[in-house]
């Protein structure tokens, strides 16, 4: 049987990944972060196996994060349905972490190592195809992006990022 990410890469639909949100406990991410990611869910055409990962300081377990966005979700996606956001609340994952500390990346990268193993998303070569997205304070884009390279979790695509 083939991994999921051998299917998406054999298809022209996108490929299945952990979302790594930076900030998650703040307001962008509840208002629409993850009502959108919902509603793509909700229209299938979210990768089967993509799995959010929520990533803030503030300190919570899985089910505290999702119980802090369903009010959000219900009130800011398209059409929202209980037992769809159930559903798709099971690909919502959190993980207490000072995004800025470089401290904080061997655990983290764990988690996602470990999400993405349990989702069937690894690529061939054995890591995991990761998205981040940074929903904090501008004065934070350059310690994160450089606590993310020195963790080592870029590992395509380097030559393309840059923060100017």
């Amino acid at each position: 049987m083939a991994t999921h990410a051998a299917q998406a890469a054999t298809s022209s639909t996108a490929e299945p990944c952990v979302i790594v949100i930076f900030g998650a406990s703040g307001d962008l991410t509840h208002r629409k972060l993850i009502p959108s990611l919902y509603d793509l869910e909700r229209q299938g055409v979210l990768p089967r196996g993509t799995v959010v990962l929520g990533v803030s300081r503030t300190p919570l377990t899985d089910d505290q994060f999702r119980e802090k966005l369903a009010p959000s979700v219900e009130k800011f996606s398209v059409n929202y349905e209980t037992g769809r956001w159930r559903q798709f609340a099971q690909r919502v994952r959190y993980h207490p972490g000072d995004a800025a500390e470089q401290e904080s990346y061997p655990a983290l990268m764990k988690r996602i190592n470990d999400l993405a193993q349990g989702a069937g998303i690894q690529k061939p070569c054995g890591t995991p195809n990761i998205l981040f997205y940074l929903s904090v304070s501008p004065d934070l884009y350059e310690p994160i992006v450089e606590a993310i390279g020195g963790a080592g979790m870029v590992t395509e695509g380097k030559r393309w990022c840059s923060l100017n």
